[in-house]
């Protein structure tokens, strides 16, 4: 093997750490700011419902690819992910009415 050859390899095996290395930076990076901004948010809670839509829009987040993936990221249940999101199948006119509540004591005294 020549010195130049060996040259060669040694700088394509840096090349390829280096990019790795860069790689998991940017998904610790990724993560850091995602964290940041999950803990950072203020989170209503105005219906069961407003909770449903919040899980949906998480789905947009390209490390979100399940129900289990949300759970675990909230610190819920698969099954609670999966009642609440069920809520969405609910007709749009009662939607729009459990949207319209403002309180637990307005929805329990519904009947």
């Amino acid at each position: 093997m020549s010195i130049s050859s060996f040259n060669s390899c040694k700088a394509s095996i840096l090349f390829f750490l280096s990019s790795v290395l860069f790689i998991v930076l940017c998904i610790d990076i990724l993560n850091l700011v995602r964290e940041f901004l999950f803990i950072n948010s203020i989170i209503t809670y105005n219906s069961p419902l407003v909770e449903a839509k919040r899980y949906l829009n998480l789905f947009n987040d390209p490390l979100i690819n399940s129900q289990s993936d949300i759970a675990r990221d909230l610190g819920v249940t698969r099954a609670r992910v999966s009642q609440v999101l069920s809520l969405l199948k609910l007709a749009p006119e009662i939607q729009k009415t459990l949207l319209g509540f403002t309180n637990k004591k307005m929805m329990n005294e519904v009947q």
